[in-house]
């Protein structure tokens, strides 16, 4: 072996250890990102869970509203497109 030939299989070996190096990197950085994407959207179903929560007490406080409403309910006039109101009064 020349003097060259040991210096290219150094320049080898080097470039593929870079290569190694980057190929690393790029698995821990995806690693990184799925616990990221994974802990964010744990978060965002968090959240929905609770504003779930607070629609289904404004839910059951409507439904109670409108129970005490219909109990108490007065008769309404015809509306404007109710023709019955053209109808002789008996």
């Amino acid at each position: 072996m020349n003097q060259n030939d040991m210096q290219n299989l150094m320049s080898v070996q080097q470039q593929a250890a870079d290569v190694a190096i980057h190929f690393k990197f790029l698995v821990y950085s995806t690693y990184a990102a799925i616990l990221i994407s994974t802990a964010f959207l744990a978060l965002i179903f968090w959240k929905l869970r609770e504003v779930l929560d607070e629609l289904r007490k404004f839910r059951i406080t409507q439904g109670m509203a409108e129970d005490r409403k219909a109990r108490a309910a007065k008769p309404t006039p015809p509306g404007a497109d109710d023709e019955s109101r053209y109808m002789p009064k008996s």
